[in-house]
């Protein structure tokens, strides 16, 4: 038996009044998928007063925006992006997803939630989805042990100029203007806590996955 899944893009449903539009032209291809996931672009909360659109944070009409999602037949969200932004947004959002019975990950009340993965199941095949996300802010943002917020996975660049000729389209570095060598990398410590959720989750051990997250969450109090 073949099963069919789906992965969109980010799905941003600001403005939106009209739940039948964002999908019109799809709608009937992702209806006849087994699985359907994405990323949410866009917090399922109405714009919290006084906001201003150069602050973070995306935000759809909770009615609309999950009512277009319904429509639409998507299964599963990840929600780890930099515009989940707010525990309370972020709660808020959640909430309205489980009020519509659409799964998610990426985001959750605590480090624990905001790491747990979907997992939709078909016919005896198991689909599985974790996500992460490197840009994003440490505060009312990356989830904690205490604290709402998305699922990150920590980045570091650096700029290296370079003291010889690396590349041959590339002018000798007595040349004025040599652009810096940008070189960027996952923290060893986040992406080893990534790497052992994943791991645990693949084999299917639902405690495992808690436990791992859990040593995360105890770990990060002290980064």
């Amino acid at each position: 038996m073949s099963l069919r899944m789906i992965l969109t893009g980010d799905v941003n449903l600001m403005n939106v009044t009209d739940p039948t539009a964002p999908f019109a032209l799809v709608t009937d291809e992702l209806h006849r998928a087994d699985a359907v996931f994405s990323n949410l672009e866009c917090c399922l909360v109405d714009t919290p007063a006084g906001h201003s659109v150069g602050n973070e944070g995306f935000f759809a009409d909770p009615t609309v925006g999950g009512e277009a999602l319904k429509l639409a037949g998507i299964h599963a969200v990840g929600i780890a992006n930099n515009v989940h932004y707010g525990d309370r947004n972020i709660e808020a959002s959640i909430a309205r997803l489980d009020q519509l019975g659409i799964l998610h990950t990426g985001a959750g009340a605590d480090v624990v939630a905001a790491r747990a993965p979907v997992i939709l199941e078909r016919g005896g095949v198991r689909f599985g989805f974790l996500q992460r996300s490197s840009v994003y802010w440490p505060t009312n943002h990356e989830a904690r042990k205490d604290a709402a917020g998305i699922a990150v996975i920590r980045g570091h660049t650096a700029y290296h100029v370079p003291m010889f000729k690396t590349r041959v389209d590339v002018p000798p570095p007595n040349r004025p203007g040599i652009p810096p060598d940008i070189i960027t990398w996952a923290d060893a410590a986040y992406l080893g806590w990534f790497r052992r959720i994943s791991r645990r989750f693949a084999h299917g051990s639902t405690y495992s996955w808690r436990r791992a997250t859990g040593d995360w969450a105890r770990t990060s109090c002290n980064t």
